[in-house]
């Protein structure tokens, strides 16, 4: 799979993915869309667990590494099955991310990057107290046009 350029990837987020429900999970979990994949760099899935250091510049230019991992063990005996982008803990405290609150991924040159919009409506419980509880994460894929046709010409080559 290759690396788009042009496509920004975006995550709302969670209660799992932002800790807020107290799980212990590690990162936040990449389904395996292949257009989703594609945005992030190969991984070789005939070792185990493979995995690879990414650098995002954040909002306010700051330099962040997460780890980009394949947990692949079901191969040999495990349960594990997945991709998941981990070491952001740090990140989404000094964000103070929420459940609701959108990441945006996006990549220019060898430069990725994240851009973050918070959740713009409180979720409330019947208690009249917020809660995110029931936020449901998910995952999409924004092109403009002439990225669109760049992808489609990609993928015909």
């Amino acid at each position: 799979m290759t690396q788009e350029e042009g496509v920004v990837v975006s995550k709302v987020l969670s209660c799992n993915d932002t800790g807020e429900n107290g799980s212990h999970q590690a990162g936040i979990l990449v389904p395996k869309d292949p257009r989703i994949l594609g945005f992030f760099p190969g991984l070789d899935s005939t070792g185990r667990n493979p995995s690879r250091v990414m650098r995002f510049r954040g909002p306010d230019g700051q330099e962040w590494e997460f780890r980009y991992v394949y947990y692949n063990n079901a191969l040999s005996g495990g349960t594990r099955d997945e991709y998941r982008i981990t070491r952001m803990t740090s990140f989404m405290r000094a964000y103070q991310l929420r459940a609701g609150d959108r990441l945006d991924f996006s990549k220019t040159g060898d430069v990725y990057s994240l851009g973050i919009e918070r959740a713009t409506t409180p979720i409330v419980a019947e208690s009249g107290r917020e809660d995110r509880s029931s936020t449901k994460g998910s995952w999409h894929i924004t092109l403009t046009k002439e990225d669109m046709a760049k992808w489609k010409e990609q993928r015909q080559n």
